[in-house]
């Protein structure tokens, strides 16, 4: 990650997924727009202190979960959707999940 906006981004979002979250409904639930929560997932905005912990609330998750490296939290044992995977293939898991959860039955 180049800058802690970009890990905070990144964890945002990794939370966001393994929660089965839209950014929709976590935006609704801290109170903020769906675009400025698009903005800070790639790490092309700056929060607010109180936004991100407004975001931490929405997702039930510590406020410094937002600033951990993805590297201690998979050595913590610290709840990584597919922490074995690479953030790649984490990627592809996620978007063969939400592929499969569209198609009708």
């Amino acid at each position: 990650m180049n800058t802690v906006y970009g890990l905070v981004g990144a964890n945002l979002r990794r939370l966001r997924l393994a929660a089965g979250l839209t950014q929709q409904v976590v935006a609704d639930h801290a109170g903020l727009s769906v675009s400025f929560v698009s903005l800070l997932e790639s790490g092309r905005k700056k929060g607010s202190l109180e936004s991100y912990q407004r975001l931490a609330t929405a997702l039930s998750a510590p406020l410094p979960e937002l600033f951990r490296e993805e590297r201690r939290m998979a050595r913590q044992g610290a709840a990584v959707p597919f922490g074995h995977l690479t953030v790649a293939e984490n990627r592809a898991v996620w978007h063969l999940v939400r592929t499969l959860r569209r198609r009708p039955r």
